[in-house]
């Protein structure tokens, strides 16, 4: 089933989120200059009651693509997007992974 192209970016934001807490009471922390997402996706034109036009985003793994999703390859598009996180705070997060401290001998 293909997922909007928003959906895809609020489970980016809440796995970074994830990392965040538990990057809390570690020694080592990342920070995060810029998150790039490349990924394939079809734009569809949907108009509503009003008139109005709206254009949604969907992303199709290849795996749907060549199962064949109501998609043709010539619809599919690769786009890029270059995010730059900021916390409530307007700092940029900082996220870290586990870390085993040295031990002395």
């Amino acid at each position: 089933m293909p997922l909007e192209l928003s959906d895809m970016i609020v489970g980016l934001r809440e796995e970074i989120q994830k990392a965040q807490n538990n990057a809390l009471n570690q020694d080592l922390k990342f920070t995060i200059d810029s998150v790039e997402i490349e990924a394939q996706c079809t734009v569809l034109q949907d108009t509503d009651v009003s008139g109005g036009v709206k254009w949604k985003f969907f992303i199709f793994t290849d795996a749907e693509i060549k199962a064949g999703a109501k998609v043709s390859r010539k619809s599919v598009q690769t786009i890029k997007l270059k995010l730059t996180p900021k916390g409530l705070d307007g700092h940029v997060p900082e996220v870290a992974g586990e870390t085993t401290k040295p031990q002395r001998s």
